[in-house]
Protein backbone atom coordinates (compact mmCIF):
# COMPACT_ATOMS: atom_id res chain seq x y z
CA UNK A 1 0.00 0.00 0.00
CA UNK A 2 1.30 3.18 -0.15
CA UNK A 3 -0.40 6.59 0.76
CA UNK A 4 -0.76 9.88 -1.84
CA UNK A 5 2.74 10.76 -1.87
CA UNK A 6 3.57 7.20 -3.25
CA UNK A 7 5.88 6.44 0.13
CA UNK A 8 5.02 3.39 1.93
CA UNK A 9 2.65 3.60 4.64
CA UNK A 10 3.38 2.45 7.97
CA UNK A 11 1.09 -1.09 8.43
CA UNK A 12 -0.80 -1.27 11.68
CA UNK A 13 -0.92 -4.32 13.10
CA UNK A 14 -3.91 -6.49 13.51
CA UNK A 15 -5.92 -6.51 16.87
CA UNK A 16 -4.69 -9.22 19.35
CA UNK A 17 -7.47 -8.61 21.58
CA UNK A 18 -7.03 -12.44 23.00
CA UNK A 19 -3.35 -12.32 22.75
CA UNK A 20 -2.93 -8.74 24.49
CA UNK A 21 -1.97 -9.17 28.33
CA UNK A 22 -4.64 -6.34 29.51
CA UNK A 23 -7.15 -7.76 27.47
CA UNK A 24 -10.63 -8.94 29.70
CA UNK A 25 -10.12 -12.15 28.03
CA UNK A 26 -6.04 -12.97 28.75
CA UNK A 27 -7.03 -11.30 32.11
CA UNK A 28 -9.48 -13.83 32.63
CA UNK A 29 -7.21 -16.74 31.68
CA UNK A 30 -4.56 -14.87 34.44
CA UNK A 31 -7.50 -15.26 36.92
CA UNK A 32 -8.30 -18.35 35.94
CA UNK A 33 -4.44 -19.67 35.89
CA UNK A 34 -4.01 -18.12 39.80
CA UNK A 35 -7.13 -20.30 40.59
CA UNK A 36 -5.57 -23.49 39.34
CA UNK A 37 -2.52 -22.71 41.82
CA UNK A 38 -4.58 -21.96 44.41
CA UNK A 39 -6.55 -24.91 44.08
CA UNK A 40 -3.22 -27.06 43.95
CA UNK A 41 -2.24 -25.36 46.95
CA UNK A 42 -5.29 -26.91 48.80
CA UNK A 43 -4.29 -30.04 47.55
CA UNK A 44 -7.10 -30.55 44.95
CA UNK A 45 -5.94 -33.25 41.97
CA UNK A 46 -5.01 -32.32 38.95
CA UNK A 47 -8.10 -33.63 36.99
CA UNK A 48 -10.47 -31.92 40.00
CA UNK A 49 -9.04 -28.61 38.55
CA UNK A 50 -9.41 -29.01 35.22
CA UNK A 51 -12.88 -30.00 36.07
CA UNK A 52 -13.86 -27.47 38.23
CA UNK A 53 -12.21 -24.36 35.92
CA UNK A 54 -12.60 -25.70 32.73
CA UNK A 55 -9.97 -26.69 31.68
CA UNK A 56 -10.06 -29.58 28.77
CA UNK A 57 -8.28 -31.87 30.75
CA UNK A 58 -5.85 -32.52 33.47
CA UNK A 59 -2.74 -31.85 31.27
CA UNK A 60 -3.72 -28.18 30.38
CA UNK A 61 -4.53 -27.57 34.19
CA UNK A 62 -0.73 -28.63 34.92
CA UNK A 63 0.29 -26.83 32.18
CA UNK A 64 -1.56 -23.48 33.52
CA UNK A 65 0.23 -23.93 37.20
CA UNK A 66 3.70 -24.47 35.63
CA UNK A 67 3.20 -21.27 33.22
CA UNK A 68 2.01 -19.72 36.69
CA UNK A 69 5.35 -20.80 38.61
CA UNK A 70 7.48 -19.44 35.73
CA UNK A 71 5.81 -16.42 36.06
CA UNK A 72 6.59 -16.25 39.96
CA UNK A 73 9.73 -14.14 41.09
CA UNK A 74 12.27 -16.88 42.48
CA UNK A 75 11.69 -15.10 46.03
CA UNK A 76 8.01 -15.60 45.22
CA UNK A 77 8.97 -19.72 45.21
CA UNK A 78 11.20 -19.73 47.93
CA UNK A 79 8.79 -17.75 50.09
CA UNK A 80 5.82 -20.12 49.02
CA UNK A 81 8.48 -23.17 49.63
CA UNK A 82 8.98 -21.23 53.55
CA UNK A 83 5.06 -21.37 53.61
CA UNK A 84 4.61 -25.42 52.91
CA UNK A 85 7.71 -26.05 55.24
CA UNK A 86 5.79 -23.65 58.29
CA UNK A 87 2.16 -26.15 57.73
CA UNK A 88 4.43 -29.26 57.36
CA UNK A 89 6.17 -28.19 60.79
CA UNK A 90 2.22 -27.28 62.15
CA UNK A 91 1.20 -30.74 61.03
CA UNK A 92 4.06 -32.73 62.55
CA UNK A 93 3.73 -30.46 65.98
CA UNK A 94 -0.06 -31.83 66.04
CA UNK A 95 0.81 -35.04 65.27
CA UNK A 96 3.56 -35.37 67.21
CA UNK A 97 1.85 -36.39 70.74
CA UNK A 98 0.58 -39.43 69.06
CA UNK A 99 3.86 -40.08 67.79
CA UNK A 100 5.63 -40.75 70.80
CA UNK A 101 2.32 -42.53 72.88
CA UNK A 102 3.42 -45.16 69.40
CA UNK A 103 0.39 -44.65 67.23
CA UNK A 104 1.13 -46.17 64.36
CA UNK A 105 -1.26 -44.18 62.39
CA UNK A 106 0.48 -40.98 63.25
CA UNK A 107 3.84 -42.36 62.95
CA UNK A 108 3.28 -43.06 59.02
CA UNK A 109 1.60 -39.54 58.92
CA UNK A 110 4.85 -37.68 60.50
CA UNK A 111 7.07 -40.41 58.19
CA UNK A 112 5.48 -38.92 55.31
CA UNK A 113 5.21 -35.44 55.55
CA UNK A 114 9.17 -35.41 56.51
CA UNK A 115 9.71 -36.97 53.52
CA UNK A 116 7.35 -34.27 51.66
CA UNK A 117 9.51 -31.52 53.53
CA UNK A 118 12.59 -33.44 52.38
CA UNK A 119 11.32 -33.40 48.69
CA UNK A 120 10.54 -29.71 49.20
CA UNK A 121 14.30 -28.59 50.38
CA UNK A 122 15.83 -31.19 47.99
CA UNK A 123 17.75 -33.12 51.32
CA UNK A 124 17.23 -36.55 49.81
CA UNK A 125 20.29 -37.82 48.48
CA UNK A 126 20.14 -38.78 44.78
CA UNK A 127 19.68 -42.41 44.01
CA UNK A 128 22.59 -44.21 42.03
CA UNK A 129 21.34 -46.42 39.25
CA UNK A 130 24.12 -48.96 38.09
CA UNK A 131 23.68 -49.57 34.54
CA UNK A 132 25.06 -52.58 33.16
CA UNK A 133 26.37 -52.61 30.09
CA UNK A 134 24.24 -55.79 27.76
CA UNK A 135 23.60 -56.99 24.75
CA UNK A 136 21.30 -54.00 22.65
CA UNK A 137 18.56 -54.98 20.14
CA UNK A 138 20.90 -53.73 17.34
CA UNK A 139 23.97 -55.39 18.63
CA UNK A 140 21.53 -58.60 17.92
CA UNK A 141 20.13 -57.19 14.65
CA UNK A 142 24.12 -56.51 13.10
CA UNK A 143 25.25 -59.91 14.34
CA UNK A 144 22.70 -61.35 12.50
CA UNK A 145 22.88 -59.78 9.53
CA UNK A 146 26.90 -60.63 9.57
CA UNK A 147 25.96 -63.80 9.51
CA UNK A 148 23.08 -63.78 6.77
CA UNK A 149 26.20 -61.91 4.54
CA UNK A 150 28.30 -65.03 5.26
CA UNK A 151 25.75 -67.39 4.55
CA UNK A 152 25.29 -65.86 1.64
CA UNK A 153 28.33 -65.53 0.68
CA UNK A 154 28.74 -69.07 1.27
CA UNK A 155 26.26 -70.09 -1.04
CA UNK A 156 27.34 -68.35 -3.73
CA UNK A 157 30.85 -68.72 -3.53
CA UNK A 158 31.77 -64.74 -3.44
CA UNK A 159 33.98 -63.31 -1.03
CA UNK A 160 33.07 -62.16 2.76
CA UNK A 161 33.59 -58.56 2.82
CA UNK A 162 35.85 -57.54 6.07
CA UNK A 163 35.62 -54.84 8.55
Amino acid sequence: MTAADGAPKPRRKANRGATDQTSPAAIERWERDLKCVELRKAGATWQAIADQLGYANRGNAYRAFQAVMKEYPREDVETWRNIISDRYDAMIRALWPDVLRGKLLAVDRVSRILEAQAKLHGANRPEKIEITPGETDLDTALRELEEQIRRRAARDGSPVPQE
